[in-house]
């Protein structure tokens, strides 16, 4: 078992119900085995990444080594602009910094939980992108794990409880993001949400769910950190498998991607260049200093 100390929460949470294993041990892992598709990585050294989100040839991402283990380190939100293949430095020490998207507008919204996780707070902010200030948008009741932007700039927010009565899943409305709607109550452990159509899927310790309408049902067994999702395909990143992997939405095949990674955290998919970007922690051995940008192309 690995040392709990030098995980982040999100990791805690699950150590006494889960069996750790490949990925974010002391020991580098071995080279990615990929079946049929490249992988490229982008950028190494980052501290513990978290969040993750791309708009047009902008990928945005968080790290937080300094807020999410026991080393301290870097917390900040960054970008990596693709065409120019290069790294920006956005915010040094935000507040938030757990979850990241970016709405059409291009205002960059940051989530986090609140002083414990599992837990009943978590917040919002939002960074502008000319000033590059972030302001708290909106201070929720759930100890906040992920985010999700919809076509029309209402922004889905989950998280983590152990109360039957917790207010798990918010909708932040685009017209007042400081008026949240409670979708959801009561959903437990969770750790990643994201849409395809009308559905909704979330992950929770050791299974994916799916929410249509107002029905939720287990969808699949799977340790999903982090969820995206085509027309096609759920993809999804293991954090204790240390597998980047996708999920056919029809008939429920799992296939592999990219393994032997050192704690893969999060995932998102790019319609328009059938490219899915995910990152990886890093190792403890490395005090979490040794993460990675990648980027899995060819996939159809």
């Amino acid at each position: 078992m690995k040392h709990l100390a030098c995980l982040g929460p999100m990791v805690l949470m699950a150590a006494t119900l889960l069996v750790f294993g490949g990925c974010g041990d002391d020991t580098v892992a071995t080279a990615p085995r990929t079946e049929a598709f490249g992988v490229d990585t982008l950028l190494t050294g980052l501290e513990y990444p978290s969040g993750l989100w791309v708009r047009g040839d902008r990928v945005y991402f968080t790290e937080t080594n300094g807020r999410n283990t026991s080393f301290g380190g870097a917390v900040r939100l960054s970008v990596y602009k693709v065409a120019a293949d290069e790294e920006s430095l956005l915010v040094d020490n935000p507040t938030c910094s757990d979850a990241v998207v970016v709405a059409s507008d291009n205002k960059i919204y940051l989530a986090s939980y609140v002083s414990s996780i599992p837990g009943e707070s978590g917040r919002v902010s939002v960074v502008n992108p000319a000033t590059l200030v972030e302001t708290n948008v909106v201070n929720l009741e759930i100890a906040t794990t992920d985010m999700f932007v919809e076509t029309d700039d209402d922004i889905i927010v989950i998280g983590s409880s152990d109360l039957l009565t917790a207010k798990s899943l918010y909708q932040l409305p685009a017209a007042n993001y400081a008026a949240p709607v409670v979708l959801k109550t009561g959903l437990g452990r969770t750790w990643a949400v994201t849409e395809q159509g009308s559905d909704t899927y979330y992950s929770d310790i050791g299974t994916i769910q799916k929410i249509t309408g107002t029905v939720v049902s287990e969808w699949y067994t799977k340790n999903a950190m982090s969820l995206s999702a085509s027309s096609k395909y759920l993809f999804y990143a293991d954090y204790f498998a240390g597998e980047i992997g996708m999920i056919n939405l029809t008939t429920k095949t799992d296939s592999v991607l990219v393994s032997g990674l050192n704690g893969p955290h999060a995932v998102r998919w790019v319609a328009a260049t059938s490219r899915l970007y995910f990152t990886e922690v890093g190792t403890s051995a490395g005090q979490y200093k040794d993460g990675t940008l990648q980027v899995v192309k060819g996939i159809k």
